[in-house]
């Protein structure tokens, strides 16, 4: 549960135009931790003093700085040129860097380093000067250390400019050894170029060892494998058995066409349609010669019977010769059809030796085919190795090539000079520190000496007061201003004065009228305790029993500045105002004010009347405040009690007073909550023979941190 300072506690308040619709809050109470007042107020009480230390101090400042030796600082100028440089078309094996500032960064704190500083002290001879000579010893870490000390290393802005300096009593030598780290400086960046050069033409070297070992065996596998599997090459794109093919299917094409031919051939001859064709003349001359005299002896016949008639000799003749050359012809078809015929079998048995060749062919075709594509991947392993070898060692070839051809990208563009002045810093400039370091030294022992609480005056206090609307005696103003005469613990009881002065709460009579016939009026019995006129026990008899007893464990916490402790009952009509003494009394042993937040009309009279009464040790250390009239007279009674309660708790945080609320009696667990939330004690006042079942009812639900605050205390 978390309060909200100025919620409304219960159904029974009114909301009032504080909080409309029930969503605005109230909250003048929380003041913060810085009083402005309270600091100009500090500010004039001790103007002269701080005035005076401030002046003295940096006075003194002046005299030491005008006689320090200051030493003389010699600086150097470095030029690293971010630009390339190339004497030949190959790229350089560390470019330039650009604009890279990273990187000048980087290769500047390098010279910082002890391994780049040791051998540039090393060839100096620094152990030898007078000035490291409290430096020197077995170790030479504190000559590193102190040459370090004496030695900046900077960039020049955003340029390229690397400014090395150093500081020395000798200005000879605060140049020297300026002039010699930037040289070192120079040459650093020069020699990475030719280390740089060399070792990457060793490591290429090396590697191309590897990729030739490589290119070998990956060569020698494709090698191996070709002859495992009868693979011959005759071009880059074919194979001995590819062409092996090609050539067989073109014989048995021709082939084909020559069985095709014959065949031919063999049917004319075999049905007499026809001679031969012009490419077998040589073996059908003589059928052709039968057929022409046969056609003679044709036309010879048909002319004779024509004259002579079918039965004249001559044609008798003639038929005879045309019957013999009949036979002749039948013999010589005969012989040409055998011929033809047995070149008709060669031809076919050609045919088939070609077609069982090719399918052979074809057969290791196919499993070549599954050869060639292991081939494939060995061959381009081959190829990627020869390729990568032929790059590195191109590479390796101008890197070697270029080694003694690195251009430096740093020089010293201005060497250090001897200084003719010491490295003094402007004396306004100094001043101008010193003033504000003396200023702070200054507010801070004012400060100090205020907290501390040493009086500078003791005046005894004037007699005339006025009477503060909450039983603050406030002194009248006299003069320019105040004077310093308080005694410890006067300063915090102004301030929470101030303080509730600046909460809106304006002046009211020492009297404060009440309003007749108002709510406030008429139900003020029940908010107020009832209590009757008895003399008062005496706080500190109550005090010693509260402090050995219930509170035994809390002394320190109510002892301590802006402690808030809360005082209630469940009873409605239990007086606990000598619990609230003693508490206060413990409270203000060590001289700590208190506020005492009460509507207890008796303890408010006596207080008023004889602030001596209640047996403090001083009687301005007790304030006591009455909530119901400040939510009467100041708020219209649109606040109730509780909430003005609630704003004093969290108006005491981090105060220098110790606030205890002599708070009306709670009737639910709600209310215990939420003062509980801002108190660091909530004392629960309860007579012996109080029922433990009302203190279950109003407790029941609690959380464990209200838990750890309660503290229970039997009348």
């Amino acid at each position: 549960m978390t309060a909200i300072p100025g919620g409304a506690w219960n159904q029974e308040t009114p909301e009032g135009p504080f909080s409309p619709n029930g969503k605005q809050r109230y909250g003048a109470f929380n003041q913060g931790l810085i009083e402005f007042s309270q600091i100009i107020g500090f500010f004039r009480r001790n103007l002269v003093r701080i005035t005076i230390i401030t002046a003295v101090l940096t006075a003194i400042a002046l005299v030491l700085f005008s006689f320090y030796p200051f030493p003389y600082k010699a600086t150097a100028l470095v030029l690293v040129d971010p630009r390339e440089r190339r004497v030949t078309l190959t790229e350089n094996v560390l470019p330039g860097i650009g604009s890279d500032a990273a990187f000048l960064e980087s290769i500047v704190q390098i010279v910082h380093s002890d391994g780049f500083l040791r051998p540039v002290l090393e060839d100096l001879d620094a152990k030898s000067d007078p000035i490291f000579a409290r430096s020197v010893g077995a170790d030479d870490r504190e000559l590193l250390a102190a040459f370090k000390r004496r030695l900046q290393v900077n960039r020049v802005g955003a340029t390229f400019i690397v400014e090395i300096s150093f500081s020395s009593n000798d200005p000879e030598k605060s140049a020297l050894y300026a002039n010699a780290i930037a040289q070192a400086f120079v040459d650093s960046q020069t020699n990475a170029l030719v280390s740089a050069n060399a070792t990457a033409a060793s490591s290429l070297e090396e590697r191309l060892n590897d990729l030739r070992s490589n290119l070998e065996v990956s060569e020698k596998a494709v090698a191996s494998f070709k002859a495992e599997n009868g693979i011959i090459g005759v071009t880059q794109d074919s194979t001995l058995l590819q062409r092996e093919l090609i050539t067989l299917n073109e014989q048995i094409v021709a082939a084909k066409a020559e069985t095709e031919a014959i065949r031919s051939r063999v049917e004319k001859i075999s049905t007499g349609a026809g001679l031969p064709s012009t490419t077998e003349q040589s073996d059908a001359a003589q059928l052709a010669e039968l057929r022409s005299e046969r056609g003679q002896i044709l036309q010879n016949l048909s002319e004779f019977s024509r004259v002579y008639g079918d039965r004249h000799p001559r044609v008798t003749s003639e038929r005879s010769k045309l019957a013999g050359i009949e036979r002749q012809i039948s013999l010589e078809q005969s012989r040409l059809l055998a011929i033809q015929k047995e070149r008709l079998e060669s031809a076919n048995s050609t045919l088939q030796a070609l077609t069982n060749q090719l399918n052979q062919r074809k057969q290791t075709a196919h499993r070549t085919g599954r050869a060639m594509v292991q081939l494939a991947s060995l061959e381009r392993e081959a190829t990627a190795n020869r390729q990568l070898y032929e790059e590195f060692l191109a590479r390796f070839k101008a890197t070697e090539k270029q080694s003694g051809l690195e251009l430096g990208q740093a020089r010293i563009a201005s060497p250090a000079l001897p200084p003719l002045k010491p490295n003094r810093p402007s004396r306004v400039l100094a001043g101008l520190v010193f003033l504000v370091l003396s200023g702070g030294c200054a507010v801070l022992y004012a400060f100090a000496r205020e907290m501390k609480g040493a009086p500078t005056e003791k005046k005894r206090a004037p007699k005339k007061m006025s009477q503060s609307p909450f039983g603050f005696g406030r002194r009248q103003q006299k003069g320019r201003k105040f004077k310093e005469g308080r005694n410890r613990f006067s300063a915090p009881v102004g301030r929470l004065n101030e303080t509730i002065q600046k909460m809106g709460f304006q002046e009211v009579p020492d009297r404060p009228f009440r309003a007749q016939g108002h709510a406030r009026a008429r139900d003020r019995d029940h908010h107020r305790v009832r209590t009757q006129t008895h003399a008062l026990f005496d706080a500190k008899e109550t005090s010693q029993y509260l402090k050995r007893g219930p509170l035994r464990r809390d002394v320190k916490t109510l002892q301590s500045r802006g402690a808030v402790v809360v005082v209630s009952s469940f009873e409605p009509n239990l007086d606990q105002s000598d619990v609230v003494l003693g508490i206060a009394a413990l409270a203000g042993q060590r001289g700590l004010p208190v506020l005492l937040l009460t509507e207890n009309q008796n303890l408010i009279d006596a207080h008023r009347t004889a602030p001596g009464s209640f047996g403090f040790p001083k009687a301005h250390a007790l304030s006591i405040v009455d909530p119901g009239e400040i939510a009467t007279n100041h708020f219209r009674n649109r606040r109730s009690i509780l909430e003005v309660i609630e704003g004093f708790s969290v108006s005491n945080t981090a105060r220098d007073t110790c606030m205890i609320i002599d708070a009306p009696p709670v009737r639910n667990q709600g209310q215990v909550q939420r003062l509980s939330e801002f108190a660091d004690l909530f004392v629960v006042v309860e007579e012996e023979f109080e029922a433990v079942s009302i203190n279950g009812d109003v407790l029941s639900g609690i959380s464990s941190e209200v838990e750890e605050k309660l503290r229970w205390v039997t009348l």
